[in-house]
């Protein structure tokens, strides 16, 4: 039976900046591939030495206890092991050792799927009428208007895929796929999020890399890896059971995120923060003091794992700026990039009494955030399932039945950091009775 048993680790919380090598446009680190660290802990088993049999001794038998004896005497005398005649008989493996003759033949579970299997994203304008679909297969790429970028095939992100294929502010969110191999389409291997204006400058070089120039602004990127196998093998197609795998930043500061919300690496490094309804429970990372947060924009790690309430494994992760990047349209509307569709969240507390969302809503306990550009916070959530539509399995209601209509947070501590906090339908604009009894819905 095999015994690799591979256990997700958070890799340096705070490396320190490469130097003395140039980057070029379209690489996501500031120097290329790092070392050969992984980032994760591999332990495995190891072989237990077989015990020859000894050359048998012609003597009486009532001698060979004596014998035996001496025979041990010389070996701790000499300080070594005597050589012996290898055993007539292969011993038996033990059975937490792998060995080939041992090895059963892989068997493809019917069921098995691509992870993730869909990508999905908040629809806050239309919101309990199901979430904004992104493409999960180059095919479904091609179909929604993604185009593959000309460029190399990235060795832990994959082949990058531009809406209209090419970059944009209005779309600054880039999908990686496996290359296409022999007709079979690529899946998801990695995501790219240009920020455009402000972002944290002392994280420049662990999460977010060097400034780039496009045609309508400059800007950083922060990198995901979704699968740590050679996503550019093009010998065969990826076969469906990939284990679900998130690292940040894999060229830089290579956070593995623990994609199960009871591996103790995540409580060791993250602070939990509220659960909110459609999204599941929040969990931060500050880059200087881990799980201790500092509650300043500049140290706080700029991807957001969420969990779900069912059964613990991770729904999504959250982009975070310490500004607004949403654009508005001609009629007002928060409506036109890949960034949550809203103004944002405000960074003042107070502004909670006059129904604003605030950024502390996301988190439990004490919250009183500073460091922010222009007084808000935007999000980008990217899920790994549907948590929004109430027909998925995956529906995201914090473990709650009969959660409150007039409250979508909630803080398993019971200690939550803003007194007056917004209604569902101030959360949620187009949550009205026309659309679906809000007590039917979350009942």
């Amino acid at each position: 039976m095999k015994a690799a048993l591979l256990s997700l680790v958070i890799s340096t919380l705070a490396p320190s900046a490469t130097s003395g090598t140039s980057v070029t446009s379209g690489t996501y680190g500031t120097s290329g591939p790092p070392s050969a660290s992984s980032g994760s802990a591999l332990t495995t088993g190891s072989k237990r030495s077989k015990k020859s049999k000894d050359k048998a001794l012609k003597v009486d038998e009532k001698n060979v206890t004596k014998n035996k004896k001496n025979k041990a005497d010389k070996k701790s005398k000499k300080g070594k092991v005597l050589e012996s005649k290898p055993a007539e008989e292969p011993a038996k493996a033990p059975t937490d050792v792998a060995t080939e003759e041992t090895t059963a033949p892989t068997v493809t579970d019917p069921d098995a799927k691509v992870w993730p299997p869909v990508f999905t994203q908040l629809d806050l304008k239309n919101f309990p009428n199901g979430p904004i679909l992104q493409p999960t297969t180059t095919a479904e790429a091609t179909t929604m208007g993604w185009s593959k970028v000309n460029q190399p095939c990235d060795p832990k992100l994959g082949e990058a895929w531009m809406v209209g294929g090419q970059r944009d502010i209005n779309t600054p969110m880039t999908i990686f796929f496996t290359p296409e191999v022999a007709g079979a389409v690529g899946v998801p291997s990695g995501l790219v999020l240009d920020y455009y204006g402000n972002i944290e400058k002392n994280q420049v070089g662990s999460y977010f890399s060097d400034e780039f120039t496009a045609k309508d602004g400059t800007y950083h990127s922060v990198a995901i890896a979704l699968r740590e196998d050679n996503v550019c093998d093009t010998s065969t197609s990826k076969a469906p059971g990939n284990k679900p795998y998130v690292a940040v930043a894999p060229y830089m500061a290579n956070i593995i995120i623990p994609t199960t919300e009871s591996a103790p690496k995540l409580a060791e490094n993250f602070l939990e923060g509220s659960c909110i309804i459609a999204m599941g429970y929040h969990w931060f990372h500050d880059v200087v003091g881990g799980a201790k947060l500092t509650y300043e924009a500049k140290n706080l790690m700029p991807v957001v794992p969420m969990y779900s309430s069912i059964d613990g494994t991770i729904n999504g992760i959250m982009f975070v700026a310490s500004e607004i990047k949403q654009v508005q349209d001609s009629n007002g509307d928060w409506n036109q990039n890949h960034w949550d569709k809203s103004i944002g969240l405000a960074e003042d507390n107070t502004k909670a009494s006059v129904a604003v969302n605030v950024f502390c809503n996301n988190f439990c306990g004490t919250c009183e955030f500073s460091g922010s550009t222009d007084g808000y916070y935007s999000n980008l959530h990217w899920f790994f399932k549907d948590t929004q539509s109430p027909t998925s399995k995956d529906f995201e209601k914090c473990g709650k039945t009969g959660f409150s209509p007039v409250d979508p947070f909630d803080c398993r501590s019971g200690v939550y950091p803003v007194g007056d906090r917004v209604s569902i339908q101030n959360f949620f604009p187009t949550v009205h009775g026309d659309q679906v009894s809000i007590q039917e819905f979350f009942g």
